[in-house]
């Protein structure tokens, strides 16, 4: 609907608003650090008194709520009691982000007003007066800046048109999608490779510290798992949406998408820091204070850093959305050698212990941030880096997507953390730390067939973007024929050659290599279903029904968590109950995939975007009063 033919806006209303914004459109700063620091204050800034007292006093209710159950926590020995004080944790985020971007709204909502005041014809007399009393030096310097931006943004679109003339990975993309996904999954492999060899040479060398150091970092990783589910939603959502984008060959959206995405990775850095700050104490007291203290150190390093460790990950998928793999893959796999080589000197020279290893992960993720940005800076591709406010609408659109995977991520996480919790309680540390040695090499060798739903994502998103909806079925066909067979080699390797693949982890106990043997093995059966059901999730979210898999997948995590209390009681038998998860939850999301593929709509996806970028409807409400 055009501009033109909505209803004039009151005057009163227009005084009022011009008023508040004449100055200059800098004023989304101010009002969103003020919506930062005190939730509500934002949206109060823009007029909106009821709505923002509503926030701040719904957010205050929520920290006071989280301040009584971490005393509660340190008199009570209920185990749940830490799981609700991190829910609680994770709503007050919910709600802090709500208000920055509730207050990024009302910007818009705004500056809306005041353009449609400016294009009246009537009321271009008052338009002049008030521009002739604000032609100062300030804003001749605005004026120099706004048309610097123009012409660099006529820049790149004259570089991206031209990139578009001699072919990108989006024409492989579109033009050959098997190939695009076998060449895209093998460069992904090697991301996940960064990944899961930093998390092994982590677990390798503090293995050799003490069996309470494993049982540390293996109560902290579902912790830590937060800080990576923040960037896997935002990525994944950024990744999907960009790709969507650029199959419309919409780069205007793409580049909106892209600010949305790098705005929310620094933003949510912040409230993510403080959740891993303020969770690890009241979690993991219940197994000591031996394991306690190892687990604070070695979250200290990961809280400081989560900017770097958010970001790097978010910008990679920004790198897979363009397509742009190889680029993608080298600053990944800077991370390795930075790891591998710091973790033993800060470990074995330095005698920092546990915390050596975190601060190793943390400098490896920050020269791939660093690497990242210096390459999307020097590169031509179809959007930009920029830190700067997004468009609320295309922060919806990214949260829509990625949220619930972000949702179902950290919920995942904290559910892993209760079985953590529950099986160092039935069963003992020594059963934990089996069963978190157990899963090493089996997580490790998935990497390959792992990385095909990760590498098909982009490829189906553009074809779903193109409108091209039987080659989007067809290719995530080939996608899971392709990653059942992959999952076969690590099972047999695995079943063939445990014990000699499990002498790295030989300490001389024989109890305990015993029962690692068996697990490994179990897991190993397992890695087919473990595998299909990363790939259901993925693929819904193509088909943008994200919100249908997280309650499975949440759901399934419970069930889990009561299986493990009611027959529990040793190692093993965590094992057969979580393997036993992957199976059911493989086939109810593979079906539920089945189903949505099949009816999706590509016209309904456009539909919704149109409705996120319609500030109008914002406006009618204001309207409404004004006339009544």
């Amino acid at each position: 609907m055009k501009m033109t033919q909505e209803a004039p806006i009151p005057d009163e209303v227009l005084k009022e608003h011009m008023d508040r914004i004449k100055s200059s459109p800098g004023e989304w700063i101010v009002a969103i650090l003020l919506s930062v620091l005190i939730p509500g204050l934002g949206v109060i800034y823009f007029g909106e008194i009821k709505k923002g007292l509503k926030l701040f006093f719904l957010a205050a209710a929520i920290y006071v709520l989280e301040a009584v159950l971490y005393e509660f926590i340190l008199t009570s020995e209920n185990i749940f009691i830490p799981l609700l004080h991190s829910i609680v944790l994770l709503a007050s985020i919910v709600v802090w982000l709500y208000n920055v971007v509730e207050t990024i709204r009302l910007y818009e909502v705004d500056m809306k007003l005041w353009y449609m005041k400016i294009s009246a014809a009537d009321k271009i007399e008052i338009l002049d007066k008030d521009l002739s009393e604000r032609v100062d030096i300030l804003h001749i310097a605005k004026l120099g800046l706004w048309i610097s931006a123009k012409l660099d943004f006529i820049k790149f679109k004259l570089e991206r048109e031209e990139k578009e003339k001699k072919g990108s990975n989006l024409d492989l993309m579109m033009s050959e999608p098997k190939r695009a996904i076998i060449y895209l999954s093998l460069m992904v492999s090697m991301t996940f490779v960064a990944t899961k060899v930093n998390s092994f040479l982590d677990k390798m060398w503090i293995s050799k510290i003490s069996e309470e150091a494993v049982s540390a970092i293996s109560t902290v990783s579902p912790i830590y798992s937060v800080v990576a589910a923040i960037g896997v939603g935002v990525g994944t959502g950024a990744c999907i949406c960009i790709s969507y984008a650029l199959g419309k060959k919409d780069f205007d959206r793409s580049q909106k998408l892209a600010d949305a995405s790098v705005f929310l990775s620094i933003l949510l850095s912040i409230p993510t820091a403080l959740f891993l700050i303020l969770s690890i104490d009241p979690i993991v007291s219940v197994q000591g204070p031996e394991i306690t203290e190892l687990a604070t150190q070695y979250v200290i390093p990961l809280a400081i850093g989560c900017p770097a460790i958010i970001l790097t990950g978010v910008l990679g998928s920004l790198f897979k959305a363009e397509g742009a793999m190889k680029i993608m893959t080298f600053c990944s796999l800077l991370s390795i050698p930075v790891n591998a080589i710091l973790t033993p000197v800060f470990i074995n020279v330095c005698w920092w212990g546990i915390l050596g290893a975190s601060a190793a992960t943390v400098l490896g993720s920050l020269v791939s941030m660093i690497a990242s940005f210096h390459y999307f800076k020097k590169g031509n591709y179809h959007f930009k880096i920029r830190i700067k406010a997004p468009q609320s609408a295309a922060i919806r659109e990214v949260l829509t997507v990625g949220g619930p995977k972000a949702v179902e991520e950290v919920l995942g996480g904290i559910l892993m953390l209760a079985q953590t919790v529950l099986v160092a309680v039935t069963a003992g540390s020594a059963a934990l730390a089996i069963t978190g040695l157990g899963f090493a090499f089996p997580y490790l060798m998935t990497t390959i067939p792992d990385s095909i739903s990760a590498g098909s994502q982009p490829v189906c998103s553009a074809q779903a973007g193109a409108h091209n909806t039987d080659v989007m079925r067809s290719s995530m066909s080939y996608s899971f024929k392709l990653m059942i067979g992959l999952s076969l080699i690590p099972t047999i390797v695995l079943l063939l050659f445990t014990e000699p693949i499990l002498s790295i982890f030989g300490n001389g106990n024989t109890v305990m290599s015993e029962d690692l043997v068996n697990a490994t093995r179990i897991y190993a059966l397992a890695i087919p279903f473990y595998l299909l059901q990363r790939m259901c999730t993925n693929m819904l979210q193509v088909v943008r029904k994200s919100h249908i898999s997280a309650p499975i997948y949440i759901g399934f995590g419970i069930l889990r968590l009561v299986l493990i209390v009611l027959f529990v009681s040793t190692a093993m038998g965590a094992v057969i109950v979580e393997c036993s998860i992957y199976l059911m939850s493989a086939i109810v999301l593979g079906l539920a995939l089945m189903y949505y593929a099949k009816t999706f709509d590509p016209d309904k996806v456009d539909e919704n975007a149109e409705k996120r970028l319609d500030l109008l409807a914002s406006l009618r409400p204001i309207k409404k009063t004004a006339d009544s």
